[in-house]
């Protein structure tokens, strides 16, 4: 009888201790989807234009606590373009569901979406799935290459130097994949027109900020931290972006938006005190 009753009080120990980190994980974990807003002034030559940016979605679920994705995302109906800055799959990503019905709402609301890969669609098995989805989708994928929108404005895409540093690739750091790859698209770079840089990695935004001329970097990779304490989160430290983590950044003339994205580590699948988001961008005169 003494033994049952011991059995039976462990066992009631670690019922109580899971139900108690229960109430601890639905306590701090951010699994509201936010819409972030900003606003930036320019006094070139463009017309006012908004743009959603859609990043690191990995391979999570298209349900947040308050809401479904693909509804919140047609709620934001009309933007002029969508912006996905990276890593939308990852190496756990088992279908292309989620990221074709995200591209469908996307194309209900614009008719003008562009990609470029972040570090993780490089190993991903997905990897030509999420081309031929985004092919018969009509994103367009920019690979170190510009989309000129008009005579003035134009959008650069960075393939994530990942693809550039692996398999025997010529360059042994990311850092020298990234600039050998800015100085080569920008050659024929006007700084007089309002340019875009899609760069799913911020960690090179004071090179990119000091040696060329781009009016906006759009960004994603670090997922905000993903845990925070306060504003402060230890990604700072482990991560090579540093004081790069999430919002926005000004150096010269150069704004730096970065997105806390979608989805989260697999060897960390919570965000404490860090909402997944979407990134509103309106550029005006």
């Amino acid at each position: 009888m003494y033994i049952f009753k011991r059995v039976i009080r462990i066992v009631s120990y670690v019922v109580l201790t899971f139900c108690l980190v229960g109430l601890i994980f639905c306590a701090v974990s951010s699994d509201k989807l936010d819409i972030v807003s900003y606003e930036f002034k320019t006094s070139k030559n463009i017309d006012t234009f908004t743009c959603l940016v859609i990043s690191d979605y990995h391979h999570r679920s298209l349900n947040f606590s308050n809401g479904n994705m693909i509804d919140i995302l047609k709620e934001q109906n009309p933007v002029d373009y969508i912006f996905y800055t990276g890593d939308l799959i990852d190496s756990y990503t088992n279908s292309l569901d989620d990221i074709n019905e995200i591209f469908k709402a996307g194309n209900s609301i614009s008719k003008h979406s562009y990609f470029v890969t972040g570090n993780h669609e490089e190993y991903a098995p997905n990897w030509q799935g999420l081309q031929d989805k985004m092919h018969e989708e009509g994103v367009t994928y920019i690979k170190d290459d510009h989309i000129d929108i008009n005579e003035h404005f134009h959008i650069y895409g960075l393939e994530d130097a990942r693809f550039k540093t692996r398999g025997g690739a010529s360059f042994k750091s990311r850092e020298e994949a990234t600039l050998a790859s800015l100085d080569e698209m920008t050659k024929a770079f006007n700084k007089d027109d309002f340019n875009i840089l899609l760069s799913h990695r911020p960690e090179n935004f004071k090179k990119i900020a000091d040696n060329y001329n781009f009016d906006l970097v759009v960004s994603g990779h670090t997922h905000g931290g993903q845990f925070k304490i306060g504003n402060w989160t230890p990604s700072s430290i482990a991560l090579e972006e540093g004081e790069y983590m999430g919002g926005i950044y000004h150096r010269n003339s150069t704004d730096l938006v970065i997105s806390r994205g979608l989805g989260y580590s697999a060897m960390f699948p919570l965000r404490v005190n860090c909402n997944p988001e979407i990134v509103k961008i309106t550029i005006s005169k």
